[in-house]
């Protein structure tokens, strides 16, 4: 019997990685339907590297390049991570930045595989490069934001 893998550690070894997603997800969607006041709350507290991750997958954008854009190098995030730790203030709002863009976008567009198609796409009033992209500062997410407000209006298409 002692040669024969035990199923109940691979079996917890998932559970443990479910509960994580489950836990990623949730933390996620707080940070979706938050309002502003909760949102600065939780901004201070600081976001956990996984909700990146999971942001990252929703875009379906490389987290090795999504970092770059909320500036956090990957070994800070790896290392983040592994420690369980959570990210700085600058980083964390960043993140908060990025939700509510992905918000705004999954409203306009209706389905999240429309919202991901538009915010990963080049567009060409923001210079050619995707919102995602574009919105790596702060004046840029400003005008990725107004200029889903002007399509949401009608007045840019």
């Amino acid at each position: 019997m002692s040669g024969v893998p035990r199923k109940a550690g691979i079996h917890g070894v998932e559970a443990a990685r479910l509960r994580r997603e489950k836990s990623t997800a949730a933390r996620f969607s707080k940070l979706i339907h938050s309002d502003d006041r909760a949102l600065v709350e939780i901004t201070k507290q600081g976001i956990g590297p996984d909700v990146v991750v999971h942001l990252a997958e929703k875009l379906r954008v490389s987290p090795v390049h999504f970092v770059d854009y909320i500036g956090l190098s990957r070994a800070t995030l790896d290392r983040k991570r592994r420690n369980h730790g959570v990210l700085g203030l600058v980083e964390s709002d960043r993140v908060v930045r990025y939700t509510q863009l992905w918000r705004q976008a999954v409203h306009l567009w209706g389905s999240e595989a429309a919202a991901r198609q538009w915010l990963t796409a080049p567009e060409a009033s923001l210079g050619g490069v995707s919102p995602v992209e574009h919105a790596a500062t702060e004046i840029g997410s400003r005008q990725v934001e107004d200029l889903m407000g002007q399509i949401a209006n009608g007045i840019a298409t």
